[in-house]
């Protein structure tokens, strides 16, 4: 399932997924409140315990920066990051 990571949820601070909460939506949530990661065109596929990122950022920092706060989020077993330039 792709989610745009634009998508809010109140609540999420952390890197911790509350209970009821689906993974894509503690990944989409924990990009859209970081302030180092413009993530208006970043989407977020997760299957079982990975995450895929795809879609553009503006600098290198951030394709880095979106891979450690992925990494970070509980229960997150490994990330690939497609992330492009753009």
């Amino acid at each position: 399932m792709m989610q745009r990571a634009r998508i809010r949820s109140p609540g999420l601070q952390g890197p911790d997924v509350p209970p009821g909460v689906d993974m894509d939506t503690a990944v989409v949530e924990a990009l859209s409140v970081a302030g180092d990661v413009d993530a208006t065109y970043i989407f977020v596929s997760v299957v079982d315990t990975g995450v895929t990122l795809s879609g553009w950022v503006a600098t290198t920092e951030e394709i880095a920066r979106a891979s450690v706060i992925c990494a970070a989020i509980a229960g997150v077993a490994g990330v690939t990051n497609r992330l492009q330039i753009g």
